[in-house]
């Protein structure tokens, strides 16, 4: 794929911005399978939903911890957060 981007986009020059086409394009479709298949699932009632799950470390904002452990139906989002400003 990145090849035929890189040639309509002018050769060599272009391998790196042909890449990351590439690449967005390919993780949107990817990402698009795994939302129809939830979906599905969640129609079918063998799922109750996506589910917020953090690492739980010193590198997760405070707004993402908050969520964790959230469920929320495939196409809805988790809800929202106040976001904690730390100084």
């Amino acid at each position: 794929m990145s090849v035929r981007i890189r040639d309509q986009l002018g050769g060599f020059a272009a391998r790196k911005r042909a890449m990351k086409i590439a690449r967005t394009e390919t993780t949107g479709a990817l990402n698009a399978g795994h939302e129809a298949a939830r979906e599905d699932l969640y129609a079918a009632g063998l799922i109750v939903g996506k589910k917020w799950l953090t690492i739980d470390d010193n590198d997760v904002r405070a707004e993402h911890a908050a969520l964790n452990s959230s469920v929320a139906a495939p196409r809805e989002d988790f809800g929202s957060v106040p976001i904690i400003v730390e100084t």
